[in-house]
C-alpha cells in the first residue's frame, strides 16, 4: 500500500471518528429533551458507547465548523418534538444513519487493516443493538 492511499484511509477514519463525536453530541441533545427515565437511561448508555468507540479507534478528534452547523440544525429539528415516542423515532433514524455511514466507510476503504475493520463492524453491531432497544422502548411508551 502506498503512502497516498494510507493518508486517504487515515483521513477517512478521522472523518468517521468525527461522525461518532457528532453522534455523541446529538444524543446529548436528545438526553436534554427526554422525559421518561427509561429513555434517559438508554440515551446515557448510547452516549457512553459513543465515547468508548472513540477511545477504541484511538483517534482524538474535534468537531469542525461544518459539524457545529449540523449540530445546530439537529437542535432545531428536535425543538418541535413533543414526546419520548417521537424522540425515540428520531434516535432510531440517527442510529440507522450511523450504520449506513459505517457501512459506507467499510465499502470505500476495503483495504483497511483487519483490526480496524473489526472495530467498525463492532460499532455497526452496537448501533444495531441500540436501535433495537430504542424500538422496544417505543413499544412500551
Amino acid at each position: 500500500m502506498n503512502n497516498k492511499h494510507e493518508v486517504l484511509i487515515i483521513s477517512n477514519l478521522e472523518k468517521f471518528a468525527r461522525g461518532i463525536k457528532m453522534g455523541e453530541q446529538v444524543f446529548s441533545l436528545f438526553l436534554q429533551k427526554a422525559k421518561n427515565e427509561n429513555v434517559k437511561d438508554e440515551i446515557n448508555k448510547i452516549i457512553i458507547s459513543f465515547q468508548n468507540h472513540q477511545k477504541n479507534l484511538g483517534l482524538e478528534v474535534e468537531t469542525n465548523t461544518l459539524d457545529s452547523m449540523c449540530l445546530f440544525f439537529e437542535k432545531m429539528k428536535i425543538i418541535p418534538i413533543e414526546n419520548d415516542f417521537q424522540l425515540c423515532k428520531e434516535m432510531t433514524k440517527a442510529q440507522l444513519m450511523g450504520i449506513h455511514r459505517a457501512l459506507a466507510f467499510l465499502y470505500e476503504n476495503k483495504t483497511i487493516e483487519d483490526n480496524i475493520r473489526q472495530k467498525i463492524e463492532g460499532i455497526i453491531s452496537d448501533y444495531d443493538n441500540q436501535m433495537k432497544k430504542l424500538i422496544l422502548l417505543m413499544k412500551s411508551l
